[in-house]
C-alpha cells in the first residue's frame, strides 16, 4: 500500500508539474537570439548621397552694354545660370535632347541663325550640354551671345 501511496503522489506531482509548465509556456513567450531576430526583420538600407553644390560665379553678358552677375550654389552650368536668372528675374528657355538640353533663349535673345548662347567654364568653352557640365567649388562660369561659326 506504501508503493501505491509513492505511485500516486509522485504521479499527481508530475502532472502538477507539467500543467505548470505548460502554464508558463503559454504566459511567457520563448526568448529568442538577438541575432536571430535580426534575421526575422527585414531590413532596408537607402543611401544618403548628397549632391555636390558648389559656390560658382556666373556671368551673363548680352551684349557690351548689358551683363548680370552673381555668386550661387549650383551641380552644374545650367543650374548656375538658371539660379541667377531667377534671382535677376530673367527668363530661360530650352530644349530637351537625348544629349542634354539646349539654352535657346536668355531673357530678350534667342537663339538664331547668326547668334548663339554658348557657355565658358573658367574660359573654356563647354564641351556637352550645360546641364552635363558638372562644377567645382570655385569655378566661374560665363554665357555669351555670340555670333555662330559660319563654314
Amino acid at each position: 500500500m506504501a508503493d501505491k501511496n509513492i505511485i500516486k503522489k509522485t504521479v499527481i506531482v508530475a502532472i502538477g508539474f507539467l500543467v505548470v509548465v505548460g502554464i508558463l509556456r503559454i504566459a511567457i513567450p520563448p526568448q529568442v537570439d538577438v541575432l536571430e531576430r535580426q534575421k526575422e526583420i527585414p531590413v532596408t538600407v537607402i543611401p544618403i548621397t548628397k549632391s555636390p553644390i558648389t559656390g560658382v560665379r556666373v556671368t551673363v553678358s548680352f551684349n557690351p552694354d548689358k551683363t548680370i552677375f552673381g555668386d550661387v550654389d549650383a551641380k552644374n552650368a545650367e543650374e548656375a545660370l538658371l539660379k541667377l536668372a531667377e534671382k535677376d528675374n530673367v527668363k530661360v528657355e530650352m530644349k530637351k535632347y537625348s544629349f542634354g538640353n539646349l539654352i535657346t533663349k536668355i531673357g530678350d535673345l534667342e537663339n538664331s541663325k547668326t547668334n548663339s548662347w554658348i557657355y565658358y567654364v573658367n574660359g573654356t568653352g563647354g564641351d556637352k550640354a550645360a546641364n552635363l557640365f558638372k562644377l567645382k567649388n570655385g569655378d566661374r562660369v560665363e554665357w555669351k551671345y555670340e555670333k555662330n561659326l559660319t563654314m
